[in-house]
């Protein structure tokens, strides 16, 4: 049986958009999103941690900035490693494929998609 990791998140950026790049030249770029969640007087924030790649890693680090409302899609993973103490470390990430920008409307109404962007549409 076929199985799928497909993930929405839709938030705000946490931080501006670190662009960075590996020794062999291709692009990275991570951020965090909060996610905010339970009623007015109980309200809590879960952050995700987000990585795009390649070209749509330029454009998220160009487009986008904290603070910005943001939805993306991707897959999550956990990525272990030992940290300078010795310690074995755990951390999830989401890797996105897709980035957009939610525009909200009324309570009553679905937001739609100011922009769209992902690895497939990017032009150069």
């Amino acid at each position: 049986m076929p199985s799928k990791n497909e993930c929405v998140i839709i938030g705000h950026i946490g931080q501006d958009p670190e662009l960075r790049y590996t020794p062999n030249g291709t692009a990275y770029c991570s951020f965090s999103v909060a996610e905010n969640y339970g009623k007015k007087e109980d309200r809590k924030t879960q952050w995700h941690r987000i990585v795009v790649w390649n070209d749509l890693a330029e454009v998220v680090a160009a487009e986008f900035s904290k603070g910005d409302a943001i939805e993306v899609r991707g897959t999550y993973r956990s990525r272990k490693w030992t940290d300078r103490d010795g310690n074995d470390r755990e951390s999830w990430e989401l890797t996105a494929w897709n980035v957009a920008r939610p525009v909200w409307k009324r309570k009553d109404q679905a937001f739609t998609q100011e922009a769209n962007y992902s690895n497939d549409d990017i032009p150069f």
